[in-house]
């Protein structure tokens, strides 16, 4: 599944609106936005981000490299790799001011 998938995001990379992409929304991917959204809003409870950072563009950082590790590159996300993803990356660009 995953080469294929990888031909279709490739594919329809400079067309959002290519019908082969639209396929691609109705699996488990659809549903990122809504747990990364629900990962951000512990952040902001725990104080670990403000609001205003939960909804910048700079929250979609997090996601991007997580699909683009497993459906582009192929590579494995591991929970080293998401450590320090989160450690290294997220964190600090969502607490700048």
């Amino acid at each position: 599944m995953q080469v294929s998938l990888r031909s279709v995001l490739r594919a329809g990379a400079g067309s959002p609106s290519c019908p082969a992409l639209q396929g691609v929304r109705r699996l488990p991917l659809a549903d990122w936005d809504e747990a990364w959204a629900a990962v951000l809003a512990r952040a902001v409870d725990r104080g670990e981000i403000a609001a205003e950072a939960a909804s910048s563009v700079a929250a979609e950082v997090g996601p991007a490299v997580l699909a683009l590790r497993w459906l582009v590159t192929g590579r494995p996300l591991d929970d080293a790799v998401v450590t320090e993803l989160v450690d290294r990356v997220v964190l600090p660009l969502l607490r700048r001011p």
